[in-house]
């Protein structure tokens, strides 16, 4: 797993022990980067269900001011800090330990806001009805909160396989701006007071 473009393009991270944590793999990391251009660039991003980071540091990588971390994994978080000290990113981050549906609170404003919010919960969560529901409805917050910028981005990442369908279909529901499936997953793209576009 390495850094794929900016500063530290081409700096290896250290991965997870263990296959509970799941990394963007480095192809859906560049075609989603990609994608999103220079939003980010001088901004915040938030990086939610973080594992070891890899989202919010190639964001850091390629030009954001700040990257927010949050995770509930002690472990995986103490990897996280090992890469942002290893690429010299510390100063610009913050590790928060906690539920990533809760941390942080997007129902008040906070010292900074974020140009993107990404959500990479366990594809174990989507075989629960009420955990789906909660990442639902988690997503939506986010896109109404003070927290997000006017006009920010909030990506969903979500497991394609069989059994899984029914958090797909409750996506609908919300406005969106694009979709794009890699293998085994789809990551949603929704923008804050802007409505569906596909």
């Amino acid at each position: 797993m390495r850094i794929q473009q900016g500063e530290a393009r081409g700096r290896r991270l250290e991965g997870p022990r263990d296959q509970s944590t799941r990394p963007l793999l480095d192809q859906i990391r560049e075609s989603l980067f990609g994608g999103l251009g220079d939003v980010f660039e001088s901004k915040a991003v938030l990086d939610l269900f973080c594992g070891v980071g890899s989202f919010g540091l190639e964001a850091l990588s390629r030009g954001a001011r700040w990257a927010t971390f949050v995770d509930a994994s002690r472990s995986t978080l103490e990897i996280l800090e090992r890469n942002l000290e290893t690429l010299g990113f510390g100063p610009r981050a913050e590790v928060l330990r906690g539920d990533a549906l809760k941390v942080p609170d997007e129902s008040t404003p906070s010292r900074r806001s974020f140009a993107v919010a990404f959500l990479d919960p366990p594809f174990k969560m989507f075989a629960s009805r009420e955990a789906t529901d909660r990442v639902l409805a988690r997503t939506k917050a986010l896109l109404a909160s003070p927290i997000l910028e006017p006009g920010g981005l909030v990506l969903l990442r979500v497991p394609t396989q069989p059994g899984h369908t029914e958090a797909l279909q409750e996506l609908e529901s919300i406005p969106m701006s694009e979709s794009k499936t890699h293998g085994e997953s789809t990551i949603f793209q929704f923008r804050s007071g802007r409505r569906a576009v596909c």
